[in-house]
């Protein structure tokens, strides 16, 4: 959102969330840091899975917040606890997905095709494009894309 006035309750409300935050920093009990190495754990994801934002899950879990400021501050023990959930969920994540390339080759792939397309609305949520000219212009691009991903997959099995 852009700002073409100063407002000095703006700057007041995201400075009082930042010190919330950093106070709920120093008040963590065993539950919190086993919540956020699951979240690390999922945010993960995003490292293997297409089309999965690790952002996008810390904001819906509601850590996204705490990991910044915890980054921000340099708070050891919340770096360290995500950090071990995001290693084990590279890990473990990793060998699901292989485990079921190997298992499942066709179905994994229409699944990680269907993750990818899917994100397409959130890269380009404007919709249909009104104008004609964009319309043929992201229907140029498409084929351009088709083909030039046909194209090097033929090349790859050559």
């Amino acid at each position: 959102m852009i700002r073409f006035f100063h407002d000095p309750t703006a700057d007041m409300t995201y400075t009082a969330s930042i010190e919330q935050t950093a106070n709920v920093l120093a008040n963590l009990s065993f539950s919190s840091y086993l919540f956020l190495f699951v979240a690390g754990w999922l945010a993960s994801t995003a490292l293997v899975l297409p089309g999965v934002s690790g952002a996008l899950i810390m904001l819906v879990l509601g850590v996204y917040n705490t990991a910044t400021t915890a980054l921000k501050h340099v708070h050891i023990p919340v770096i360290v606890t995500i950090g071990l959930g995001v290693c084990a969920g590279v890990l473990t994540t990793s060998r699901v997905c292989r485990f079921f390339f190997n298992t499942y080759t066709q179905a994994t792939y229409a699944v990680m095709i269907g993750l990818v397309a899917g994100s397409v609305v959130v890269i380009f949520p404007v919709g249909v494009p009104h104008s004609l000219l964009y319309g043929i212009i992201c229907v140029l691009s498409l084929f351009v894309g088709f083909m030039t991903a046909i194209t090097f997959g033929k090349a790859e099995r050559t």
